[in-house]
């Protein structure tokens, strides 16, 4: 069965993405997801800051880093 979103179903599932992300890197973890600063990229943020393009191999799964955005802090 196939559930179709409405439009404002939609808008609240896009703004809670944000927080969902910053769960996400609070708890340790590297976050995929684009983002409108960056229409064109997939970006892969990690914990420390360090902030990467990246592209993913759809045959082996491999993530690819294709530049770094910006530079994580040391710990």
């Amino acid at each position: 069965m196939n559930q179709v979103m409405t439009e404002q179903e939609f808008i609240d599932l896009a703004e809670q993405v944000p927080n969902f992300v910053m769960m996400k890197l609070a708890e340790g973890k590297a976050v995929s997801y684009r983002s409108d600063e960056y229409p064109d990229l997939l970006l892969r943020e990690y914990p420390n800051g360090r902030l990467e393009s990246i592209d993913v191999d759809i045959n082996t799964g491999e993530r690819i880093t294709l530049a770094v955005l910006r530079e994580g802090i040391s710990a």
